[in-house]
């Protein structure tokens, strides 16, 4: 074949390449699987579990929101929204799932490092939570749950409870009893019963708690490990990826049916539901859902799944609660691990697993009562359970070291200290050639101190050092005076100093009122000038300058004087 040949089939494979290339690009590729989050932790820590979850840390001023797990401190605040859930794992294994509309404070963090009792006390002003005490190894740790009505204490429990805005206080006991304090009274409240406790008043007396009004069981036979969690992101069982268990969905209870199933009941269900399961052994695997109604003992299932699984495997199966009914059950089927909207905080090195066994109570053993006959075996079967109360009296000092001694354990005692020189014992005089009187200190009661420095613990007798003088010497040996401790300086007093005369304030000084003036002569009265009348006369008027008038003379009358006619006249 020629080359011309070669370059041809070299490019007819090229471009056959590039087609099975294109058409492998072209296919689409399936989603990644999305699983729930796991987070193990060494300490107290919070994780948002859906809506609105925010936190306010020591010291500070506001809120702010939480993405993923956080680590907790004596002092922070944590406030759920109206669509908000968390989960909160503390310290000991103990948790506390908060609802909707709900706040905590936490207030103590304790352990003791020497018997290893621990003490946790938490305040709820408002809102509803779901609480999970640890058991512990010590009789006096304890979980302390306070509210402005009340104080309720447990250990080994679980209990919900419920603070309205008023302030008043609802606790039901679900596993275990707890031990609750107010200011007017203490009220014991057992497992199946709820108190009622509002502020400043004395608790009510505990009464069964009224059944919901419909509880979902699933029952899970076979050699798998199960966790089942609802469309909240709460779940309820052991997970498989940590093998240990969780417990988030308020009053959900996990235990073992009188036929060996593993047996959920979660009382007032929600939307949906998913169940994951981790295979132990190669087996057979039945899943059985029924319904109980209040009032209902028994009630038939309602759903039965069935498949094989094999060790190692997980698979998964749904339904959903619509109308008090299951609805939409997907069957089960390979998975690859929890669902994507679950979340789950445990401790790295957790507490010993809670034993999956009966709620009921057990039956005393009427052969069992009897005490052992004799000391020895009173004190191998160790001390005896505190009461509830005595180990309350721990708690009612939040700010203060624990209470009894074996939480805090008080100051090792220290030895007596001496105040006064330490009695001088009978010298050893060793013989001399010269008999000369023998010196001897003065004769005191031959008590030791506590505390005596300079002598053998095993022999009393003092032990004199060897004098190489050749004359007759006495030795006296005295114990070493333990330095008095010195007293603290006694405080004088003061002296008094003398009171400042404070001179008197003067009075204001007012001049005296000045005479009133008394006229010397009444005023001179005003004459009003006379007016005169002017007469009128129908003579005519004359001047001053003017000539006298004379009147004509008439021969028929005799003359009359003539009269002046000027006012000076």
């Amino acid at each position: 074949m020629t080359r011309r040949h070669w370059l041809a089939i070299g490019l007819a494979l090229l471009l056959a390449g590039g087609a099975v290339g294109a058409q492998l690009l072209a296919r689409p590729t399936p989603p990644a699987v999305t699983t729930g989050a796991l987070y193990l932790v060494d300490n107290t820590t919070l994780l948002p579990l859906r809506g609105n979850v925010q936190i306010q840390v020591v010291g500070g001023t506001t809120f702010e929101p939480v993405a993923g797990q956080r680590s907790l401190q004596v002092g922070d605040r944590i406030r759920t929204g109206p669509d908000g859930y968390a989960s909160i794992v503390y310290f000991d294994g103990s948790s506390t799932s908060l609802g909707p509309d709900t706040e905590l404070v936490l207030q103590r963090f304790e352990r003791d490092p020497v018997t290893g009792a621990t003490a946790i006390i938490v305040q709820q002003p408002l809102g509803s939570t779901w609480t999970q005490a640890a058991a512990g190894g010590h009789p006096y740790s304890g979980f302390l749950l306070a509210s402005t009505a009340a104080r309720f204490f447990a250990r080994g429990s679980q209990f919900t409870a419920e603070v309205a805005p008023e302030g008043t206080m609802s606790v039901t006991a679900v596993e275990g009893g707890v031990f609750g304090r107010a200011d007017s009274g203490d009220v014991d409240v057992p497992s199946g019963f709820t108190t009622r406790i509002a502020p400043g008043q004395a608790p009510e007396a505990p009464l069964p708690a009224p059944p919901p009004a419909a509880t979902l069981q699933v029952s899970v036979q076979g050699p798998v490990r199960a966790l089942l969690t609802d469309a909240r992101g709460r779940s309820v069982g052991y997970h498989p990826d940590a093998e240990a268990y969780v417990t988030q969905i308020p009053g959900a209870r996990l235990a073992r049916g009188d036929d060996g199933a593993q047996l959920f009941s979660i009382p007032a269900p929600v939307e949906a539901y998913d169940l994951t399961l981790r295979g132990l052994g190669a087996g057979q695997t039945v899943v059985a859902i029924a319904v109980l109604h209040a009032g209902e003992r028994e009630a038939p299932a309602a759903v039965r799944l069935e498949a094989p699984i094999a060790s190692g495997d997980t698979q998964a199966a749904s339904f959903a609660w619509k109308g008090d009914q299951v609805r939409d059950v997907r069957a089960l089927a390979p998975a690859p691990g929890t669902p994507a909207g679950s979340a789950v905080v445990l401790l790295r090195h957790a507490p010993p697993a809670l034993a999956v066994a009966a709620t009921s109570t057990p039956e005393v053993d009427a052969t069992a009562t009897e005490p052992p006959a004799d000391e020895g075996a009173l004190a191998a079967a160790g001390p005896a359970e505190p009461e509830a109360s005595d180990v309350f009296s721990s708690f009612d000092s939040p700010v203060t070291p624990l209470r009894p001694p074996v939480v805090a354990p008080s100051a090792p005692s220290r030895p007596s200290i001496v105040t006064e020189p330490a009695p001088v014992r009978p010298a050893t005089v060793r013989p001399a050639t010269v008999r000369e009187p023998v010196v001897r200190a003065p004769e005191r009661e031959p008590t030791r101190p506590p505390v005596v420095l300079g002598l053998n613990a095993d022999d009393d007798t003092p032990t004199a050092r060897p004098i190489a003088s050749p004359t007759a010497a006495i030795v006296v040996v005295t114990a070493t005076p333990v330095p008095p401790t010195p007293a603290p300086p006694t405080r004088v007093p003061p002296t008094p100093l003398p009171p400042t005369p404070v001179p008197p304030t003067p009075l204001p000084t007012v001049p005296p009122p000045l005479p009133t003036p008394v006229p010397t002569q009444p005023p001179a009265r005003q004459v009003a000038p006379v007016v005169r009348p002017t007469l009128q006369s129908n003579r005519p008027s004359i001047a001053p300058t003017a000539t006298p008038y004379v009147a004509p003379s008439t021969s028929a009358a005799p003359a009359a004087p003539t009269r002046c006619l000027y006012p000076s006249c």
